[in-house]
Parts: structure tokens; sequence; C-alpha cells
């Protein structure tokens, strides 16, 4: 009987460990991907506009993101159009 539960908690100490593992694999992998995909939405010109908050809408608080890229017509350097 007593080796019975000796294995058990081998066992069982196993598969939590297993748990753990996957578990922590899982966040990293999500971290990385979240890194890749914020390098990948970036907007790395002058005049871009990037911003990310929290806004209360409706008493609930709602993340938001505004990225947004200058148009170049017919001019880029700034004057506007003529």
């Amino acid at each position: 009987m007593r080796k019975l539960w000796q294995a058990l908690k081998v066992i069982l100490l196993c598969v939590l460990a297993l748990v753990v593992v996957f578990v922590g694999v899982g966040l990293t992998l999500r971290a990385y991907r979240q890194h890749v995909l914020a390098k990948a939405m970036a907007i790395h010109m002058p005049n871009g506009i990037q911003e990310a908050m929290y806004v209360e809408i409706g008493g609930i608080d709602q993340w938001i993101q505004i990225l947004n890229t200058p148009s170049c017509n017919n001019d880029c350097s700034g004057r506007g159009l003529k």
C-alpha cells in the first residue's frame, strides 16, 4: 500500500511538472508572437499616428488602437495640396 502511494505521488508530480512546462511554453510563445505582430504593425513614418490606450465606454474599459499613416496624393513635403 505504501509503494502505491509513493508511485501515485511520483506520477502526480510528473503530471504537474508537465502542466507547468506546457503553460510556460505557451505563455512564452504568446509573448513572442505579440512582439512580432507589434513590430509588423508599428508605424515608422514621422507624421504617422500610433496610439493605444484603455478608454471607458459604457462603464467598461475597452482597449483601443489608432493607427494611421499620412497619405501622399501629390505632395509629401508637408506643405499640403494647392
